[in-house]
C-alpha cells in the first residue's frame, strides 16, 4: 500500500512540475512579447530592454538569495563561508548556464543564430568584461565593499551606456 501511495505522489509531483514548467514557458512567452512591445512604444532598442528590465527580473531569484545571506552573515546567524560559497556559487552556476547551456540549446534547436557586430560589442563584450573584472577584483578570495562599489557603479554606467 505506501508503495502505491509513493508512487501517486510522484506522479501528482511530476504533473505538478510539468505544469510549473509549462506555466513558466508560457508566461515567459508572454513577457517577452510585452517588453518587445514597451520597447516599441517608448522607442527603445529591444537590445536594451533585454539587458536591463529583463535580464533584472530574471536575476529576482538571485539578488534575493544574495541579500538574504547579506543580512543573515551581518546578524551573525549564517555563517559567513559558507553563505557566501552557496550565492556566489549559485550566481556564477546561472551564469554558466545560461551562457553555455541554454544558449548552446537555443542555437541547436534553431538551427543558426544570427545577431549584427554591434551586438558583440554592447553584449558579449561587456559581459567578457565583468567576467574578467570579477576576476580580478577577486583574486586576493574577498570582495570588499570597494569591490561592490566598484560593480555596482559599473553596472549603473553600462545601464546609462545601453
Amino acid at each position: 500500500m505506501q508503495a502505491f501511495l509513493a508512487s501517486q505522489s510522484l506522479l501528482v509531483a511530476s504533473l505538478l512540475g510539468f505544469a510549473g514548467l509549462a506555466l513558466l514557458v508560457l508566461s515567459a512567452d508572454l513577457a517577452v512579447k510585452k517588453l518587445i512591445g514597451l520597447a516599441a512604444y517608448f522607442k527603445l532598442s529591444t537590445t536594451f530592454m533585454g539587458m536591463t528590465v529583463f535580464s533584472l527580473a530574471t536575476s529576482i531569484p538571485e539578488i534575493t538569495a544574495h541579500l538574504t545571506a547579506s543580512v543573515g552573515i551581518l546578524r551573525g546567524t549564517l555563517d559567513y563561508e559558507a553563505s557566501s560559497a552557496i550565492v556566489l556559487g549559485a550566481n556564477i552556476g546561472s551564469d554558466v548556464i545560461q551562457q553555455t547551456l541554454i544558449m548552446g540549446i537555443v542555437v541547436f534547436m534553431a538551427g543558426t543564430l544570427y545577431f549584427r557586430r554591434y551586438f558583440l560589442f554592447t553584449s558579449l563584450g561587456p559581459m567578457i568584461g565583468t567576467t574578467v573584472m570579477c576576476i580580478i577584483l577577486g583574486w586576493d578570495r574577498v570582495y570588499s565593499r570597494l569591490d561592490g562599489f566598484i560593480l555596482f557603479g559599473t553596472f549603473l554606467i553600462y545601464t546609462y551606456y545601453l
